[in-house]
């Protein structure tokens, strides 16, 4: 018998990824949640690219830490048994260059990290 999530859930979810150890632990927990539903993960790292010079332009030093991250990425989702495959892109819109992905991909669902920044007078939102 199979389960409704088996049935109408995504088959592929995009992942946005800047590296940080907070995206890491949620990258593991996604995985825990997803490890037995046949889910593929799309991880992403967007390079934001400054408006001061082409998209395209050379950025040796951000590619090769995109590549790094993006490697221990895969070998984290590997070890849950998911199937992964990662990207990098540029874009001057990080949230836009993600969305843009997800739709060209056919993803079914797009997980990022919610960054909790202080809000007035110190608290968090």
């Amino acid at each position: 018998m199979r389960k409704v999530r088996d049935v109408f859930g995504p088959r592929e979810i995009l992942v946005g990824t800047e590296g940080l150890p907070e995206d890491e632990r949620a990258l593991a927990y996604l995985c825990t949640l997803i490890a037995a539903d046949h889910v593929r993960l799309r991880i992403v790292h967007v390079l934001p690219a400054p408006m001061t010079a082409p998209v395209n332009a050379p950025m040796p030093d951000a590619e090769a830490r995109a590549s790094a991250l993006l490697d221990r990425a895969r070998e984290m989702v590997t070890a849950y048994g998911i199937p992964v495959e990662t990207v990098v892109l540029r874009g001057r819109s990080v949230g836009e260059a993600l969305v843009e992905e997800a739709r060209r991909a056919g993803s079914g669902a797009l997980f990022v990290r919610f960054r909790n920044r202080p809000g007035p007078l110190g608290t968090s939102w």
